[in-house]
């Protein structure tokens, strides 16, 4: 029973014969029972419920001593179904011992394997140097040539141990098991990296959706964020601009409160991130904006603020009004100040561009930690900066 529970991922195989032992389990076990301690007609699916409670990925019922066939009655293929939990039988004369070391083989090997990969991928996102070196390996592994995107999960909102990481990436990989694409996860300074390979264009949206519950679920008090590169080739040379461009993706989600973004939808923020001159970005922002930001200091008003809700709201002074909570009368007399100091009409389409690109870069030094409002205090530069610049935040 529970069929559709196959995908599920199995972490580790554990012998229990009491249901009280449920509890130690650590998530994602697959259970073997004899039944040795059975204690009347229900037993087998009060374990279950056991097991289930304790995040087990499945169960194996040695048949033929304690436990007899008709014990799994139709109650318990219900609950297996409705739980999409897997139940197997052996019979008696199968040495647990023996399906138990073919378990912890297999376990062996896909862990082994599945940490190689990751450290594969890691390597190339995060020592952008070696990539090419490592673009035979990258064919070997069956990589080279599919189309992949790299999604950046980041749980803000609290501090995770190791322990409700490892729940969350178990959870994770369950998760896309059944999907019709490859996946490399792992986790890298408190954030959840995925290597979607062969995904269609909708599926990582989709997936930063399920894992968002997911890490609900586990966590409440976390607010997932998420940034998705645009889509890439097969090859270990575009993992580094992958991981600039899910940076970047995440880095605009953190600055405007949205649980997730892509890179295709960054818009003009997609020039900024491609821009290698800091300082260059600073000038222009400064050569645009820089005096409203001073009177402001100086007087203690909100030229600067009026301003950019003006031209965001389609210089409608209404619409202005509403955004910074004041009269409509006081928006149109700042917007005469602000002509006047800026020297700037804000009649053409290209006069009014020049200034919202000055707040976009405002924006954009925000997001990679060096903003340039009116507050003069010291800012934290965080592990955008780096993965712009290709290098590993870990440094």
């Amino acid at each position: 029973a529970g069929e559709k529970g196959l995908s599920r991922e199995v972490a580790w195989v554990q012998f229990c014969e009491h249901g009280d032992n449920t509890e130690f389990f650590r998530g994602n076990d697959l259970a073997i029972t004899t039944g040795l301690c059975k204690d009347g007609e229900a037993w087998l699916l009060l374990f279950l419920q056991n097991l289930c409670r304790h995040g087990a990925a499945g169960l194996i019922v040695n048949i033929g001593k304690y436990l007899k066939k008709q014990d799994i009655t139709p109650a318990v293929m219900a609950f297996c179904e409705e739980k999409e939990f897997p139940l197997f039988v052996i019979p008696w004369h199968v040495h647990i011992s023996d399906i138990m070391q073919d378990c912890y083989n297999r376990i062996f090997y896909a862990v082994q394997q599945e940490t190689d990969l990751a450290e594969l991928v890691r390597t190339c996102v995060f020592q952008p140097e070696k990539a090419a070196d490592l673009e035979s390996e990258f064919r070997l592994r069956g990589l080279a040539g599919k189309a992949f995107y790299l999604m950046v999960l980041e749980p803000a909102g609290v501090d995770l141990d190791e322990q409700l990481e490892r729940r969350i990436l178990l959870a994770a990989k369950t998760s896309l098991n059944p999907q019709p694409f490859s996946y490399v996860a792992f986790w890298q300074q408190s954030r959840l990296f995925l290597l979607l390979i062969g995904a269609e264009s909708q599926m990582p949206a989709r997936i930063f959706t399920k894992l968002r519950q997911l890490c609900l679920g586990i966590v409440p008090k976390c607010q997932p964020v998420g940034g998705i590169s645009t889509t890439r080739s097969g090859s270990a040379a575009m993992l580094p601009g992958a991981y600039r461009e899910a940076g970047a993706a995440l880095a605009i989600a953190r600055l405007k409160r949205k649980e997730l973004f892509s890179f295709d939808d960054l818009g003009t923020y997609r020039l900024l991130f491609s821009v290698d001159n800091i300082g260059l970005l600073r000038q222009v922002h400064r050569e645009a904006l820089q005096s409203l930001l001073d009177y402001d200091d100086k007087y203690h008003t909100q030229l600067y603020k009026t301003l950019r809700a003006y031209l965001f709201s389609g210089c409608s002074l209404q619409a202005a009004a509403d955004i910074v909570f004041t009269h409509r009368n006081t928006i149109s007399y700042r917007i005469g100040k602000i002509r006047d100091l800026l020297d700037n009409p804000m009649e053409t389409a290209e006069q009014r561009f020049s200034l919202m690109l000055a707040y976009y870069i405002a924006d954009y030094l925000r997001a990679v930690g060096d903003g340039i409002c009116a507050c003069r205090t010291t800012r934290r530069l965080h592990f955008m900066q780096d993965a712009l610049a290709g290098r590993d935040f870990m440094v």
